[in-house]
């Protein structure tokens, strides 16, 4: 296996274990074997979801919480309110526990972001 296979591979797990719930980034990232840096508020990022190669989705880490960007975001039609950010495409939104990510408003978000990525 290539060593960028293997880090994707590694990436992918820490991302599983956070996303279910019962550990946080920096655990599931030590589990893994995946160094985080020496930053205490520099931002990580795990992985970048993409269609047809253009991204869709990221998600980067901080040491108290975790941001789900998103790279369509100000066409992204919110109604929740849960998008941040000012900037002239991006998005964001604040994950302070696993189980932010699992709540259906940022489930309808993702949902979109992937179906205007499509068109």
């Amino acid at each position: 296996m290539a060593p960028a296979e293997s880090l994707a591979r590694l990436r992918k797990h820490a991302l599983d274990r956070v996303t279910r719930g019962g550990v946080t980034v920096a655990t599931a990232c030590r589990e893994a074997g995946i160094s985080r840096g020496r930053s205490k508020s520099a931002m990580w990022k795990i992985v970048r979801y993409a269609l047809d190669g253009a991204p869709v989705v990221g998600l980067g880490t901080f040491p108290t919480y975790a941001h789900l960007f998103f790279y369509r975001g100000r066409e992204l039609d919110d109604g929740s309110g849960l998008l941040e950010g000012g900037g002239s495409t991006m998005r964001s939104i604040r994950l302070r526990t696993p189980g932010d990510a699992a709540r259906p408003a940022v489930k309808r978000i993702v949902r979109k972001a992937f179906k205007l990525g499509k068109g």
